[in-house]
């Protein structure tokens, strides 16, 4: 016998894309698997939990409950913004190749001999893509479809690994149930790149000292009507917006007195936010094939600019917004795996 019924100290995640959103497709452990760096942490939830208007009128008392509706589950994902570590093709993608399509990001996948690459972009209606999955946390299994998310959140502290979050939601039609972790359960443990090999640049200015960097997208997720014919809920779909916002935190550089603010060596923030200017931003992570990424985004403005410190050491923590080149383009910022 063990000595507890249950424990939390193990967890497995599996996910595939949906054809038709909200119907589950049969999963492979073998091929399915997704390595997290910490339990999905699934939370069920309901549109409806069940509690009646108003009170007994004979009484003091509440009214009883009836049954809650419309049970949703919503997960945590931290995984390592790892590569495939191996080159890219349909089948061999990066650790965050689902989590990334259900967030609204379209993916192109290059499988050019010696320099395969897959290129992620903010998607349109047409590239918009659900997944199902399967959490297993606290012995139980948490089976979800129509699962959609609120943004990602991919970000590191020099000179740890980078790492990429997420809170995903979808469809839960059926209860919770006791189960093992599949034995199959196999998943890609390439490590993630550390920011030791790092390079940034804003516009043509290149820091050579930078402690952190963030970017941070929110889908601005919201929930459908009831779905009457399935009797359950009816799932998410993305807002009307969604917003890319990049933070950087450097060591104050030497301010430009001249147009354009900007130069190798030298950086204005304050006027280039009063311009309005728009300037690219590049990104790299990693300088090893397969494991590498890169951001990329051609028309970011400066939102904030907060001067802060590291010991005596005078710091500057730049908020960007990512905003597309033209009001029907979808390139506010790019993300490469090569």
């Amino acid at each position: 016998m063990p000595l507890v019924t249950k424990t939390t100290g193990k967890w497995g995640f599996q996910a595939k894309p949906e054809a038709t959103y909200g119907t589950a497709v049969a999963l492979t452990p073998a091929t399915d698997g997704i390595r997290l760096s910490s339990a999905p942490s699934c939370k069920v939830t309901d549109a409806y939990d069940g509690k009646r208007d108003g009170k007994s009128p004979g009484s003091y008392a509440m009214l009883p409950l009836v049954g809650s509706e419309g049970r949703t589950a919503e997960c945590d994902i931290v995984m390592e913004a790892a590569g495939a570590g191996a080159a890219y093709s349909a089948s061999v993608l990066p650790n965050a190749h689902k989590i990334l399509i259900c967030n609204g990001w379209k993916a192109v996948v290059d499988t050019t001999g010696g320099s395969e690459s897959v290129t992620y972009t903010p998607g349109d209606d047409a590239d918009f893509l659900s997944i199902c999955a399967e959490a297993y946390e606290y012995g139980e299994l948490y089976a979800i479809q129509g699962i959609l998310g609120e943004g990602i959140e991919l970000d590191c502290t020099l000179p740890k690994i980078a790492s990429l979050k997420a809170k995903l939601k979808g469809i839960m039609a059926a209860f919770e149930s006791d189960a093992a972790i599949p034995a199959d359960l196999v998943y890609n443990s390439t490590i993630g790149p550390k920011a030791t090999a790092m390079n940034l640049t804003l516009a043509d200015f290149a820091p050579v000292r930078v402690q952190e960097f963030k970017l941070t997208q929110k889908t601005g997720l919201t929930d459908r009507f009831y779905d009457n014919v399935n009797a359950r809920h009816g799932g998410y779909f993305f807002g009307e917006e969604v917003d890319f916002a990049f933070e950087c935190t450097i060591e104050l550089p030497a301010l430009a007195t001249g147009s354009p603010f900007h130069t190798a060596t030298t950086f204005n923030p304050r006027a280039l936010k009063e311009l309005g200017t728009s300037f690219a931003v590049a990104l790299q992570v990693g300088g090893t094939q397969y494991k590498q990424f890169q951001l990329s985004a051609p028309a970011a403005q400066i939102v904030d600019d907060p001067r802060e410190k590291k010991g005596a050491v005078a710091t500057l923590k730049l908020s960007l917004a990512f905003r597309p080149t033209t009001e029907v383009a979808h390139d506010e910022v790019t993300l490469l795996y090569n």
